[in-house]
C-alpha cells in the first residue's frame, strides 16, 4: 500500500506541476495497476502459499504428548484495560493461542507465551496469559517470556529455556518458516504447528477472489514481509 500511493501521490504532484507529463500519468498507472494486481487472490496466494504450505499443523496431539513445552509466539494485541483479554488479542494472536492451549491440553507441556510491549502498555505474553486462564490454563503451567521485541529475540531468549530438546512452535503459517529457522540458528529443535492460515486450497478459484479487496492486499503484505525478513535475515546472519 505505501508504494501504490507514493507512485500516485508523486504522478499527481508532477501532473499539479504541470511538468513531466508523460512520467507523471505513468507513474499514476503503476500505482493503479500495481494496487489492483497486489489485491487479488490469485496473486496473494501465489505469494503467501509456499510459505504457509512448507508446515502444516499437528493433527494427532497424542504424537507428540511426551513434548514437555510448547511454545507461542507473540502476536497482535490491543492493550485496552476497558476490555477483556480475549477481545485485546488480534486475529492472529487469538489463532495462535488457540492453537497453542489445544496442543498444551493434548499433552500437558508447559505454555511458553511469548511477546514484548512494543508500543503497548501489555506484553502480549501477559494478554496470552490472562485469556488461556479463562480457557482453563493454569498459571502454574504457563512460562511467560515478555521482553522480546521481535522474533529473532523470541528465538534467542525461549531457546534458552528449551535448550535443545524438541518442543512445539506455534505462531502464524505464513511465519513460520522464517521463525523455524530463528530457532535452528539458535541450536533450537522446533516442531511447528502454525495457525492463522490466509491462503487454503481451492480459494483462488472463487469468483469473488479475483475481485480487489484489502484481505488480498494484507495477506500480500504479509507474504512480503515474511520474504524481506529472510533476506535481511540471511545478510546480517540471523539465519
Amino acid at each position: 500500500m505505501p508504494v501504490c500511493l507514493e507512485l500516485l501521490v508523486l504522478g499527481l504532484l508532477l501532473l499539479l506541476l504541470k511538468r513531466f507529463e508523460r512520467t507523471a500519468k505513468g507513474l499514476i498507472a503503476a500505482g493503479v495497476v500495481l494496487l489492483a494486481v497486489m489485491s487479488i487472490s490469485p496473486v496473494a496466494t501465489m505469494l503467501a502459499h509456499p510459505l504457509e504450505s512448507r508446515y502444516l499443523p499437528i493433527q494427532s496431539v497424542k504424537a507428540v504428548k511426551d513434548f514437555r513445552y510448547v511454545v507461542v509466539l507473540g502476536g497482535d494485541i490491543t492493550a485496552d484495560p476497558r476490555l477483556p483479554a480475549n477481545s485485546q488479542l488480534g486475529p492472529t494472536s487469538l489463532s495462535r493461542l488457540v492453537e497453542g492451549i489445544r496442543l498444551q491440553k493434548g499433552t500437558r507441556a508447559r505454555l511458553i507465551l511469548s511477546g514484548g510491549a512494543v508500543f503497548e502498555s501489555f506484553s502480549s505474553a501477559e494478554i496470552y496469559a490472562r485469556v488461556a486462564e479463562k480457557l482453563g490454563v493454569l498459571r502454574s503451567e504457563m512460562i511467560l517470556v515478555d521482553t522480546p521485541k521481535d522474533t529473532a529475540e523470541e528465538a534467542e531468549q525461549i531457546s534458552r529455556i528449551v535448550g535443545d530438546e524438541p518442543f512445539l512452535l506455534v505462531t502464524s503459517a505464513v511465519h513460520t518458516p522464517r521463525a523455524v529457522a530463528l530457532f535452528k540458528k539458535q541450536g533450537a529443535n522446533p516442531v511447528p504447528s502454525p495457525a492463522d492460515y490466509r491462503t487454503t486450497k481451492g480459494r483462488a478459484s472463487a469468483p469473488w477472489g479475483h475481485f480487489p479487496s484489502a484481505e488480498n492486499l494484507e495477506t500480500v503484505r504479509n507474504a512480503w514481509h515474511e520474504y524481506l525478513g529472510m533476506i535481511w535475515g540471511r545478510f546480517i546472519g540471523l539465519l
